[in-house]
């Protein structure tokens, strides 16, 4: 996106993602978190933190081998650090 900074709140579609980016995003989404994130899910919740509270009630379902110790903060980190990376 060429973004110094990308807010938990950015719209990724406002900021300039678009359908091509999804599947970059969904594929760095799904292979940090272990998660089966659609991309139907990336146009539902375009927005980090809108991603976080949609992933929050999947969470026994998201990660199935690692340790579930603080899953969700480490998912939130994870999704900013992405979003910092996509920009």
């Amino acid at each position: 996106l060429g973004l110094e900074r990308v807010g938990i709140h950015d719209n990724f579609f406002d900021i300039g993602g678009n359908s091509v980016l999804v599947l970059s995003l969904l594929n760095i989404i799904n292979a940090k978190l272990n998660a089966k994130v659609q991309v139907t899910d990336i146009f539902q919740y375009p927005s980090v933190s809108k991603m976080t509270k949609y992933l929050a009630p999947h969470e026994t379902n998201l990660i199935e081998e690692k340790p579930r110790v603080n899953n969700l903060a480490r998912r939130r980190k994870t999704l900013s650090k992405t979003s910092r990376m996509e920009a």
